[in-house]
């Protein structure tokens, strides 16, 4: 196979799972707040409070506090460490739903990083290292 077929599937494959990634992924986590960005979220929100985080792995008071901050679904905040609430707190100065889209952009420019990264460290083109940093999404 020439070099110019092989990188036109590379190209193609990456564009593809890409648009994969954003209709499966992407799309969805920016409106739909399910699986754990609650309990991240909420935990953030404690902190910002300067309430009792003594109780934070009591999962009755915790999804208490879930509801307190407009979250309906059911959490808890183990098997999170502490510090976790740290790092969520920025996120909670927001609200939810923009709290949420802040979290997705932040993913995205990982992944972009992550990327350029392994595609320098590799020395391949951007569209091979998005090959293989996609691929490894799937499944």
């Amino acid at each position: 196979m020439k070099k110019q077929a092989v990188e036109r599937i590379v190209k193609a494959a990456a564009l593809l799972l890409a648009l994969l990634i954003t209709v499966k992924g992407i799309v969805p986590s920016l409106s739909v707040m399910d699986t754990d960005f609650p309990n991240y979220y909420t935990s953030g929100w404690l902190l910002l409070q300067g309430k009792d985080m003594s109780r934070i792995y009591d999962d009755a008071w915790f999804q208490q506090q879930m509801q307190a901050v407009g979250f309906l679904g059911p959490g808890k905040f183990s098997p999170f460490p502490p510090s976790t609430a740290l790092f969520s707190a920025p996120l909670a100065l927001l609200e939810p739903q923009d709290a949420l889209r802040a979290m997705t952009l932040l993913n995205i420019a990982a992944v972009v990083v992550a990327i350029s990264l392994l595609a320098g460290f590799l020395k391949r083109p951007f569209r091979e290292g998005a090959l293989m940093v996609l691929l490894s999404g799937v499944g």
